[in-house]
């Protein structure tokens, strides 16, 4: 009897440890599978958080090149800044220039009708040169001839330019040419430096049509008169 009873219990107890197994299984599978659609939910979550990063790098890099074309376009904004700060100067220079032209070519004006024109020669100039030619030097004799048979003469020399170039620096090459002649006049003719009055007119008188290469050369030039004081 007693063996039979330890039997039954035996048989009780592993009937028992069967359904607890098959409970545990029946409650842990539901949970695993709940488990892994939360991972799964998790790791979508991970990829949209590296695609966002992903998009937000580009983004950040797309806000650093507009950030370096916007440097570079100062830079440039800059630069014309400056080149227009450069042109005014040079508006200002030349304007100054061209009221110093006007005032000299008003009192040579004013005063021409004091004078009498004993001789006048004109001598023209390569492009760009103030240097005196072959022709340019004859000329200059019969100018000194005429300023030495009359003590009181005087000489007025005007420089011009062809119409190629800035208003500055033509006024600038007229007037390097003008010195050259006078130059001339002092050391080989002895022409005393306060019997010599010149002015530099840039461009603004042409005797031809600057339009052509013939013209252009006979407007880069020096007109020169012989001018005695009226009795």
């Amino acid at each position: 009897m007693r063996v039979l009873a330890v039997l039954v219990i035996g048989v009780a107890v592993l009937g028992t440890g069967c359904a607890t197994k098959q409970y545990v299984q029946e409650q842990i599978t539901p949970t695993n599978a709940r488990l892994g659609q939360v991972t799964e939910r998790v790791d979508e979550h991970g990829r949209r958080i590296t695609e966002t990063g992903q998009r937000v790098d580009s983004a950040q890099q797309a806000i650093d090149g507009q950030g370096q074309r916007i440097t570079a376009l100062d830079g440039r904004v800059g630069e014309v800044d400056a080149t227009a700060r450069d042109a005014r100067r040079t508006a200002d220079d030349a304007l100054a220039g061209a009221k110093d032209v006007e005032a000299r070519l008003g009192a040579r004006l004013a005063n021409r009708n004091k004078f009498n024109t004993l001789e006048t020669r004109s001598i023209t100039f390569d492009f760009a040169k103030a240097d005196l030619n072959d022709g340019a030097q004859t000329a200059l004799i019969e100018i000194a001839k005429a300023v030495q048979s009359d003590p009181n003469a005087v000489i007025e020399l005007a420089g011009h330019t062809d119409a190629v170039g800035n208003e500055r620096a033509n006024v600038r090459l007229s007037r390097d040419r003008v010195e050259a002649v006078a130059r001339l006049l002092v050391s080989k003719y002895g022409i005393e430096p306060r019997r010599i009055f010149t002015v530099g007119l840039g461009k603004i008188q042409p005797v031809s049509d600057n339009s052509t290469r013939d013209g252009r050369a006979k407007n880069r030039r020096v007109e020169i008169k012989v001018l005695a004081p009226q009795a």
